[in-house]
């Protein structure tokens, strides 16, 4: 589509060097507006989801990466999360299955309201501000009853 309107755009401006100014302004002026809405639509884009690296969930990496650090340039568990959800059904899973899979938590002060709480890394999109988490709450049984991505 972009391809479209750059050769649409530089076809017009090629009719405006030769002199057609009065019979193209309108469409060149829309075809102008266009390409640049296409891309700054692309751009967008690309800053939101373009450099996103995911990887396919494994359960010693993720609780080995619990142990040190996590690099904020290149957080394994925030690569991993989708691919986790996508894999396994967390909820109805007992907290001893959880921990097995995933490794007992840090402490947290963040979402007092949750069990476990897991840092995956700085948000994902255009403008990284906050942090992404995967929390989880467990019920009267210690089952999973809620297990989400959110963000502080």
């Amino acid at each position: 589509m972009s391809h479209i309107t750059i050769l649409l755009s530089v076809a017009i401006l090629a009719g405006l060097v030769i002199g057609q100014w009065r019979r193209f302004r309108a469409h060149a002026l829309i075809i102008a507006f266009s390409s640049v809405l296409v891309a700054a639509c692309g751009a967008y884009w690309w800053l939101s989801y373009a450099g996103t690296a995911s990887a396919k969930f494994d359960s010693e990496a993720w609780k080995a990466s619990l142990a040190r650090d996590d690099d904020d340039n290149n957080p394994i568990r925030l690569q991993m999360v989708d691919s986790l959800l996508e894999q396994h059904h967390l909820q109805g899973m007992s907290r001893e299955q959880i921990v097995a899979l995933l490794g007992k938590p840090p402490e947290t002060q963040y979402f007092k309201d949750s069990d476990f709480v897991y840092w995956l890394g700085p948000e994902r999109g255009a403008f990284s501000i906050d942090s992404e988490w995967l929390t989880i709450r467990f019920d009267k049984t210690n089952h999973v009853r809620e297990a989400r991505i959110a963000r502080d």
